[in-house]
C-alpha cells in the first residue's frame, strides 16, 4: 500500500485508490448502509448485486476491459 503514496501520481487516482482500499466507493452496498435506497444490480451486468468486490473483481464486463 505504501508505494501508492510515493511520487507524483495523479491526486484523483490516489484518492480513488484510497476510497477503494477503505471500502468507501459509493456502490449500492455502501449507499444502502447510509440509508439511501436505489437500484441494487450492477449497472453493467444487471445480474449481480452492486458491490466493490463485484465491480472490480467479479463482473464479467469489467474483466473484459
Amino acid at each position: 500500500m505504501g508505494e501508492m503514496w510515493k511520487g507524483d501520481g495523479m491526486s484523483k487516482v490516489k484518492f480513488f485508490c484510497w476510497m477503494l482500499e477503505h471500502n468507501k466507493v459509493l456502490t449500492y452496498e455502501n449507499l444502502k448502509k447510509r440509508g439511501i435506497d436505489g437500484p441494487s444490480k450492477c449497472p453493467l451486468y444487471h445480474m449481480e448485486e452492486e458491490t466493490i468486490s463485484h465491480l472490480f473483481i467479479e463482473c464479467l464486463i469489467t474483466l473484459e476491459v
